[in-house]
């Protein structure tokens, strides 16, 4: 009977709390202006990361960026200003509400501009690009063309929120392509990763932020790499017809504003994250460098991943190998004291016993070599985070470095230098790892040449203007496209024009030439630096080569960069080749096939 009661009272209470909310009144900004104080009310929904509850509290990147509107408000004019935040059932439901009221309430819940929508409600401007993107369980496989994605994927079940974007993106997909995948619905964003991850066989559009923050936390989600969408942008809504759009207008214009809402991103998705997304915004498709941004993102979170997968399968493996050390120990001990209880009668079984002893260990030794391989490898995979954390870590301290001496701060640009030379040597490991395993497969597509040179050389330049040398381009056309994988041209030239700085002298000059032939498109890298004999030449192209020509600054060489350019180019359909003199410098000739 108690329990009775106490349930009655507990519906009864949250029944008058939810009455009181939705009774509350919003002031006009006319109100607030002359009475110098007033109210204003929210309505949201659970949209994790955007906004949610946790332990009783409103958390969330658009909680804040409400809040930050209200105190700019408060501030520049003097009034007092009450947020009453009142939650709703649904995600739908937001929007809902908004459209049919007239009083000033605002609508908060990762809301996409769309043409429709704002036809109806009013939109503040967008505080962060709207990308969304398909993302499965890893145990469906990536689609490699959107052919394989609708064969793959014609039959799973999908999930989203109901009368959302993400909704209409299924619906677009399943009638454009003739699919029959069925539509289930869930009541949050922050559910859908979830949900895919639970049920192996389904899909869902989620936003660019949810699917990058559940690599961060090691979620095993995968993203397909077609059917991306991307929108206007995310904003807040409220009625149209108030008297709000001035200060809306006002803040969402201002400066204080862009910084405001900059600090607050990057607080919760974190700055790399936030480059990420604010870098993609500026195309309205996602096209291949767009998706070279996220694939490298990706890379970082697999990285993280395996590092951390590396550490657990250690320490089993030091479990492993210390209860192997007790077994051997014991092994050993019983064919100790067998030998000596049998040494006068046995000598000769003794020595036998020993040979097959010496055959075993043998046999470990080449075990444990090859196990050493193996983990060799493991290692030069996923040395990498460990590397960059640290890197960052010192880049951080250095930003923050007023209390720092100098003697401090060149001992952190040492770290951070020493780590960008470790973190060259183990890409260069994986990518010969990568060529001899032939993991990768080529993403053929139509490469505007030019671009690509004058990325390469922009990266370069503050390190050609340290050794005081002049890079320089010549292009015969104004159109060199050649085809081949996007990925693999760059770190070509990239490979080429260090090794044309590493090895030329100061105060020389470095030269990019294209020229259009027939069938292919011509690339020279030309240096003035300390040229090759004859001799060497035929080594030029082979792994683990250190020829007589020494880098010129104290940089450091693997010997795998122009096994790797040779790798590339013919992976391609294309050719390299080189002439060089003695003293007279260098010059690297590609050959690559034109679109």
């Amino acid at each position: 009977m108690r329990k009775l009661v106490f349930i009655l009272f507990f519906i009864s209470t949250a029944a008058l709390s939810q009455q009181s909310d939705s009774t509350v009144v919003s002031s006009s900004w006319g109100e607030i202006i002359k009475n110098k104080k007033g109210t204003i009310v929210c309505n949201w929904y659970d949209s994790k990361p955007f906004i949610f509850e946790e332990n009783g509290q409103i958390k969330g990147f658009e909680y804040d960026l409400m809040n930050s509107f209200i105190r700019y408000l408060e501030k520049k004019h003097a009034v007092e200003i009450t947020i009453k935040w009142v939650k709703l059932n649904a995600f739908h439901e937001v929007y809902d509400r908004i459209r049919k009221l007239e009083t000033p309430v605002f609508g908060i819940t990762a809301i996409s501009f769309t043409e429709a929508r704002d036809k109806v409600v009013q939109f503040t401007p967008s505080y962060l690009p709207d990308i969304s993107v398909v993302v499965s369980s890893r145990k469906i496989p990536r689609a490699n063309s959107k052919e394989e994605f609708n064969l793959i994927f014609k039959d799973l079940n999908a999930y989203t929120l109901h009368e959302s974007t993400l909704e209409k993106m299924l619906i677009d997909l399943r009638e454009g392509n003739q699919l029959n995948f069925t539509i289930n619905y869930t009541d949050r964003i922050g559910e859908l990763v979830d949900h895919v991850l639970k049920d192996e066989s389904s899909f869902a559009y989620v936003d660019l932020p949810t699917y990058l923050l559940a690599l961060e936390q090691n979620k095993p989600v995968r993203r397909q790499y077609f059917n991306a969408v991307k929108l206007k942008g995310y904003s807040f809504i409220y009625p149209k017809g108030t008297d709000w759009d001035e200060p809306v207008s006002d803040y969402f214009n201002s400066e204080a504003f862009k910084y405001n809402a900059n600090n607050i991103l990057i607080d919760h998705l974190g700055p790399d994250v936030l480059s990420l997304i604010n870098s993609l915004s500026g195309a309205d498709n996602i096209g291949s460098d767009e998706e070279n941004m996220i694939l490298s993102k990706e890379q970082e979170f697999q990285y993280k991943e395996m590092i951390e997968l590396m550490m657990k399968s250690e320490e089993r493996k030091m479990m492993r190998n210390l209860l192997f050390g007790g077994v051997l120990i014991m092994f050993l001990l019983v064919i100790l004291f067998y030998s000596r209880y049998n040494l006068k009668s046995k000598a000769n079984e003794r020595l036998a016993k020993q040979q097959e002893v010496i055959e075993k260990r043998n046999k470990r030794l080449i075990d444990l070599n090859n196990e050493k391989s193996n983990l060799m490898n493991i290692v030069s995979h996923d040395v990498r985070n460990p590397i960059n954390q640290m890197a960052g870590l010192a880049s951080l301290i250095k930003m923050e470095g007023d209390y720092l001496t100098e003697e401090h701060k060149e001992l952190i640009t040492k770290i951070i230098e020493t780590s960008d030379r470790i973190n060259t040597m183990v890409s260069k490991i994986l990518n010969v790892e990568e060529l001899e395993a032939s993991h990768r497969e080529l993403k053929v597509e139509t490469i505007d040449l030019i671009k690509i040179v004058e990325g390469v050389v922009a990266s370069f330049q503050e390190r050609s203007k340290n050794k005081r040398i002049e890079i320089k381009t010549i292009f015969q056309d104004n159109k060199h496209n050649i085809v081949g994988d996007v990925t693999h041209v760059i770190q070509i030239i990239e490979n080429l024009v260090s090794n044309a700085l590493k090895f030329s002298n100061p105060d020389s000059e470095v030269t990019l030439e294209l020229n259009n032939l027939e069938k292919y498109v011509e690339l020279k890298v030309i240096d003035q630096g300390q040229g090759l004999s004859k001799e060497e030449l035929p080594k030029l192209f082979k792994k683990f080569q250190k020829l007589s020509a020494q880098p010129t600054s104290g940089e450091t060489s693997t010997g795998l960069g122009l096994s790797i350019v040779k790798k590339y180019v013919e992976a391609m359909d294309g050719e390299v080749s080189c002439t060089s003199e003695l003293g007279k410098g260098t010059t690297f000739t590609l050959m690559l096939v034109k679109a």
